[in-house]
């Protein structure tokens, strides 16, 4: 079938000295298992112009097919081969030496291989000098990672000697139409019809000429670099050698669930990424702590999501690296501008810290209130109290938050008391009205089963005066999101009020049914006698020997289960 699809896409006749080809520019394959390599290989070898590709979880994905990328598709800048399984290390390892064999560098901007087997510092070591421009780097569930191997990522080669000034061919430019475009836009490509018989090197040549680059010139030179002291680098303060790191401009980094690393790794990118917005290092349990972590928050200021579940380790002194002064904390954050932000945690809107249990309430109470964009915290686990709790849905409401989220599951100190005076301003979770919602039985006020389940819920009293001390509306954005123990089981409550009202409401059919019978229940115009005088005639046409119509018998769309079990009118 992808054989078929790659045939008819291509364009025929071909110009000269080129080989037939699509236009395609993204490619998601995403879920089609049954996709087998060799027509994968053929659509990828075919599409020139490939910017985007999503294989995940593909099994035609092989080591082969980082090959078939390096020859046939030059202007890849989205690559996601995350889990895949019959790929490892060594197919990107060949992708990038391949890059360095021609002296070049590779558009790549976002790189996803969750899963990856047999990471190495060699293969971080090519990454990191043939993608420059690499933004986002996904090596969750990586086993083989190690420390050493994110250390060769950022490492500065001494053979490259002093960089020159920060010049970058990749830079953004303002006449560029698209922000960070690696190449000019499509209306100034070359036509097909001017180009030689291998595509990389058209590329490359009209790149070269449009920017007046020399051929010979290597473009690993032109990265940022920064010098650190032992000291800001992690090692021994009292030894006095200079360590130079690459400047990168990673922007989201994952290494959840990659059991070799601590927070080692995390230091090795202080200083070396200082865009960095999404910081994901969750799973990998006590190994991870705070002195790593504390010297990577304070380089990046931009830092906007940070997932640190199961760092048990992990205290206050983490938090407070993460709270901006109160002098601060209402400075206007500039994440999309080019300076950079005056202390880090003045953006900081996502923050998971579950199972830390060292971090104190104190803590937490000072992030909450200094962090005035802090729209989600995970903090199952902790030490917060009531009061923080209701501080967080206070200050959501008033900033304005919406689907703002506090989950305070198996936390001792948060009791049934906790939620009472915020009751109408939270939701146990966080709904939506779809179609692929309905099986998830979300409670929305727009419903008219709403007032009724309050009811339900409230055994009958009060419950249609005033619902929302009741039960809580799902599908509210302006609602707070708390999920605690307490706030779970007015799900069950609501839960178990449908099945009582489907329950009723199948007992009242069939009572209406048992009170409905006639005459005609027993047989039409007296025929067929075979029935008894107290059986019930079936309803569907020609049933026991009479009408070839459905009688008085049949059910009405008002008979219907409540329950909405059943066929259904669409």
């Amino acid at each position: 079938m992808l054989d078929s699809i790659a045939e008819h896409l291509c364009l025929y006749p071909a110009p000269s000295h080129t080989l037939p080809h699509t236009q395609l520019t993204e490619i998601n394959l995403q879920g089609c298992s049954s996709v087998t390599t060799r027509p994968f290989h053929r659509l990828l070898r075919c599409s020139p112009m490939l910017e985007r590709l999503n294989a995940k979880g593909l099994k035609a994905v092989t080591n082969v097919t980082l090959d078939v990328l390096s020859t046939s598709a030059p202007l890849i800048t989205h690559l996601n081969l995350s889990r895949c399984l019959n790929i490892d290390a060594e197919g990107l390892r060949s992708y990038f030496a391949a890059a360095l064999d021609r002296d070049d560098t590779l558009r790549l901007r976002e790189l996803r291989v969750s899963g990856l087997r047999r990471v190495d510092d060699d293969v971080m070591e090519k990454m990191g000098h043939t993608c420059p421009e690499l933004e986002v780097l996904d090596l969750s569930y990586a086993k083989d990672l190690h420390n050493s191997a994110v250390d060769a990522f950022v490492r500065w080669p001494e053979d490259w000697g002093v960089p020159s000034p920060p010049v970058s061919p990749f830079s953004p430019s303002s006449s560029s139409p698209t922000m960070g475009y690696p190449f000019p836009s499509p209306s100034s490509w070359p036509s097909l019809a001017s180009f030689p018989s291998s595509f990389l090197s058209a590329f490359e040549e009209r790149e070269r000429q449009e920017r007046g680059i020399g051929p010979a010139l290597k473009w690993n030179h032109h990265q940022e670099s920064v010098l650190l002291t032992s000291k800001d680098a992690g090692r021994d303060p009292g030894d006095s050698t200079k360590y130079r790191r690459r400047v990168t401009q990673l922007r989201h980094v994952n290494f959840s669930c990659c059991t070799l690393l601590t927070d080692i790794a995390a230091s090795h990118l202080a200083h070396a990424a200082p865009r960095l917005e999404f910081f994901e290092m969750s799973g990998i349990g006590g190994e991870v702590r705070e002195e790593g972590l504390i010297r990577l928050f304070k380089t990046t200021p931009r830092i906007r999501k940070i997932d640190l579940e199961d760092a048990a380790d992990v205290g206050d002194a983490l938090i407070e690296a993460l709270t901006p002064d109160p002098s601060s904390s209402d400075v206007v954050s500039p994440v999309l501008a080019d300076g950079p932000a005056p202390q880090p945690g003045h953006a900081l809107e996502d923050l998971i810290i579950s199972h830390a249990s060292g971090i104190t309430n104190e803590a937490l109470l000072a992030l909450v209130r200094r962090c005035t964009r802090l729209r989600v915290l995970e903090a199952d686990g902790t030490r917060i109290l009531p009061g923080t709790v209701k501080e967080f849905v206070k200050l959501s409401r008033e900033r304005g938050m919406r689907d703002a989220r506090l989950v305070t599951i198996d936390c001792r100190t948060v009791g049934d008391g906790a939620t009472k005076d915020i009751f109408p301003h939270i939701r146990p979770r966080a709904g939506w009205r779809a179609y692929g919602a309905r099986k998830l039985g979300y409670l929305d006020s727009r419903d008219n089963e709403y007032a009724d389940i309050a009811a339900e819920v409230s055994g009958g009293e009060g419950g249609r005066r005033n619902t929302d001390s009741v039960v809580m509306d799902e599908c509210d954005p302006e609602r707070v999101v708390v999920k605690t123990f307490y706030t779970w089981q007015v799900v069950d409550q609501v839960k178990a009020a449908r099945e009582k009202r489907a329950k009723a409401g199948k007992g009242a059919g069939k009572g209406r049914g048992r009170g409905n019978r006639t005459s005609d229940d027993t047989g039409v115009g007296g025929v067929g006698g075979g029935v008894g005088g107290g059986a019930r005639m079936r309803w569907w046409p020609g049933a026991g020997g009479g009408s070839r119509f459905a009688g008085a018998g049949t059910p009405t769309i008002l008979e219907t289960r409540p329950d909405r079990e059943g066929c259904v009118l669409m």
